[in-house]
């Protein structure tokens, strides 16, 4: 089961050899924040490709629909 965890665009930038680990060893999600408002996030492979899979069935519904 996925996690996540909130980090700061500071910390990430200190810290990015083991957010890079940690997201690809223990399948945790990050979520950046700066000034305390989300603005990106960091995800494994394996959830890039999911929601690429999602986006795609999305158009496709979307194309039968329209």
């Amino acid at each position: 089961m996925s996690r996540y965890k909130v980090l700061k665009a500071s910390d990430i930038r200190q810290y990015w050899s083991e957010v890079v680990n940690e997201v690809a060893c223990e399948n945790t999600r990050i979520l950046i924040e700066k000034s305390g408002v989300p603005v990106a996030s960091v995800v494994s492979r394996q959830d890039l490709e999911w929601l690429e899979e999602r986006r795609l069935e999305i158009g496709r519904v979307a194309g039968d629909n329209g």
